[in-house]
């Protein structure tokens, strides 16, 4: 048994260093004079309405990993429980309970979670008691501290808090200081420059961003950009006033993410049909040798007759070199790619690129594909077809040089899809992935299994924007497991909840194939709203997984704003025996949107009457995007294929996030600002990175 059961009463205690207890009841320490001992690192929880009391002295330690009060369905920290869900509410009351001491106590280095009350401090009338709490945390809790001191007082030093409800109830005492609301995120950067909103007349907006972490200090990144020139997107487009469009810009943050400056334009400026691009950046870095390599898919003049098109960068991103218009030889109508470098050295095929992508490839049309460079994004094989359906592919490459394409294929019904390649082989599947337990398909049956968000629970039915179901992969190398996560309706019956986010693990065998654990659920939220785009990333450890995503969890009566949320979990504690480490993992989530107030939802809407009001991530015909072109294809995507009231179409296909040895980093859409010109008003859609502590 790894854990302690605690009940009753003792006259001294020591909680130790690394060792989880459960109370079960309650535990009394400090009977004749006794004394609480909570050493750093240990790990206390409880069942529903039970407590720990101090009757005595108590002694915290200051330095070390702090100890842990939490409920016992809380797998983030300490041992798993017997019967542990995973999904954790708050149960202790209080987790501490300073009771009638009559002596002075400091609480510090202590992290409280899911209680109903953190800590309660009581004391008789005329006993003169000075106690103090610093540098603690309280999280995901109903109330931090109860102050009933008529006597005495209570002191609050480097205490913070996070989605608690009530911080501090004092009916009786004095106290001083405040709790600080923290919700772990370093730095949450503008990516794009500023200009647009204070008065750009180009009306431009950003979409679409990926980026890599170079070191502690610098991030470069890339995102869609609509100031930059014209654009096509869902439709061929014979662009007037520019020879061909540049729709991605660049920018790089040098202080670790607090702050960006953007570069420009991709260069070169397009002199010819063959140099445009239109979107949908991706990015990969090679540790090895420190190149970084950029991949957008080709503007789409006339018949679209191209094939992906990659920079490279061989100074950390301040500048970015054309090195090839059309991959694979041949390919047209590329479109939704993604690529990924083999960082492992001591793998065969180590430096090798792989792009994966929808295009078609001589007689193979439309088809789901992907392709491999050996010598540094210069010249490529052929490509492979890996399915005639797929979309939105991700790839991910285990230590030994095993690389993995994951893919939605579309239907309906729509499903999840992989193939693999061992180093020296040749590719294998598609192997369908079961979304759910019940259900091999996706519980969508909408195009690219779109939960079809709709503007707000009390919309029509037609006033919806489309988002997707592709999936996102990344491998923790440590433990060598895969982890796909993927957004979904959460039943065939969803009611106003348009999607959840879910998560599977996979253990490899020998020849590649994989083994799955079975969807887990990662929001937590319990309120019916919508979340949708995750991205997925493990830290360098293994100890720590993060998906970030879209959630209108904070808007649970109307459903319709959203914040940029992220949630972490953790690898390294799984149950005593258990093949996979997230059976009833703890997924802690909290918001990274850098103000309280939500942004509005990313789609059109209805059509305006007045140009200034456009939605700028999809404009309707005829609108201005830059001094020298003005949109003027159909995207085809209006409701009932014409231009109607409602365009459900949403450009922003992802989001983004890397991790490094102490952080996470996450990109996404934000509208969270708006333009002003005159009178008029509308969002300005800008990209924006936060930093996430692990």
């Amino acid at each position: 048994m790894d854990y302690s059961i605690k009940t009753g009463t003792a006259s001294s205690f020591t909680f130790t260093n690394g060792v989880t207890y459960w109370i079960t009841n309650s535990f009394t320490v400090g009977s004749s004079g006794g004394t609480a001992t909570f050493q750093p690192n240990a790990c206390i929880k409880y069942a529903d309405y039970a407590y720990l009391m101090l009757v005595g002295y108590s002694s915290f330690q200051t330095n070390g990993d702090p100890i842990v009060f939490t409920s016992q369905d809380d797998n983030f920290y300490g041992e798993r429980l017997p019967n542990s869900t995973g999904n954790p509410g708050p149960l202790a009351s209080p987790a501490l309970s300073i009771y009638y001491p009559g002596v002075n106590h400091t609480v510090a280095n202590a992290r409280f979670r899911w209680s109903r009350r953190g800590i309660s401090m009581t004391d008789a009338y005329g006993v003169r008691v000075s106690h103090v709490v610093k540098n603690s945390r309280f999280e995901y809790s109903y109330n931090s501290i109860y102050e009933y001191l008529p006597g005495g007082d209570l002191t609050l030093s480097g205490v913070t808090s996070m989605l608690v409800s009530s911080n501090l109830y004092a009916p009786s005492g004095s106290y001083y200081g405040t709790f600080t609301t923290d919700y772990g995120v370093v730095t949450n950067a503008r990516v794009n420059t500023d200009t647009d909103s204070s008065g750009d007349t180009n009306k431009n907006s950003q979409s679409a961003c990926s980026f890599v972490v170079v070191d502690s200090s610098r991030i470069v990144a890339a995102f869609f950009d609509t100031h930059l020139s014209e654009y096509g997107l869902g439709g061929y487009t014979n662009f007037t006033g520019i020879t061909s469009p540049r729709s991605t810009g660049w920018a790089v943050s040098t202080n670790g993410g607090t702050s960006f400056v953007d570069q420009g334009p991709v260069l070169p400026v397009p002199t010819n049909t063959t140099q445009g691009d239109a979107g949908d950046p991706v990015m990969a870095r090679d540790t090895g040798n420190g190149r970084i390599y950029l991949l957008l898919i080709p503007s789409r003049e006339q018949s679209w007759g191209a094939g992906f098109r990659l920079w490279v960068s061989t100074d950390n991103g301040q500048n970015f070199s054309l090195i090839n218009t059309n991959i694979p030889s041949g390919a047209s109508h590329a479109d939704k790619p993604m690529i990924a470098v083999n960082n492992f050295a001591n793998s065969s095929n180590y430096h090798y690129i792989y792009l994966a992508g929808r295009a078609t490839v001589g007689t193979n049309i439309d088809v789901n594909m992907v392709t491999c460079s050996t010598n540094g994004g210069t010249n490529w094989d052929a490509g492979s077809v890996l399915s005639s359906s797929g979309r939105g592919p991700d790839i991910c490459i285990r230590s030994n040089g095993t690389v993995y394409v994951f893919s939605l294929m579309k239907g309906p019904p729509n499903y999840i899809q992989y193939s693999w390649l061992v180093p020296g082989g040749s590719w294998q599947g598609p192997v369908t992935l079961s979304a759910h337990s019940g259900s091999t398909a996706l519980y969508s049956t909408n195009g690219n299994g779109s939960g079809d968000p709709k503007r707000s629970n009390s919309a029509t039915n037609c006033d919806y924007f489309v988002s997707n179901a592709f999936p996102r992969a990344a491998v923790n190398c440590v433990q060598d497991r895969i982890y796909v996560v993927y957004p979904d309706l959460p039943s065939t019956t969803n009611g106003n909840d348009h999607g959840d986010i879910f998560i599977q693990e996979a253990i490899p065998a020998g020849d590649g194939s994989l083994s799955w654990s079975g969807e887990v659920k990662v929001n937590r939220d319990n309120t019916g709203t919508d979340q949708w785009n995750p991205a997925i990333t493990v830290n360098p450890a293994g100890t720590e997984l993060f998906v970030g995503y879209y959630s209108r969890q904070d808007d649970s009566v109307t459903n319709s704003f959203i914040k940029a949320y992220g949630a972490r979990a953790r690898l390294d504690n799984g149950s005593p025996g258990a093949s996979f480490v997230l059976t009833n993992a703890t997924f802690d989530s909290a918001p990274i949107s850098i103000s309280t107030n939500a942004f509005a939802p990313l789609f059109a809407g209805t059509q305006p009457t007045n140009g200034w009001l456009f939605d700028p991530v999809w404009p309707q015909e005829g609108m201005y995007l830059d001094t020298t072109a003005s949109f003027c294809a159909s995207p085809g995507v209006f409701d009932g294929g014409t231009l109607a009231t409602y365009v459900h179409f949403m450009a922003d296909d992802y989001t983004w996030a890397s991790s490094d040895a102490t952080f996470f980093y996450y990109a996404w859409c934000d509208r969270s600002e708006t333009y002003n010109s005159w009178t008029n008003t509308r969002p300005d859609v800008n990209i924006r990175l936060g930093k996430v502590k692990q």
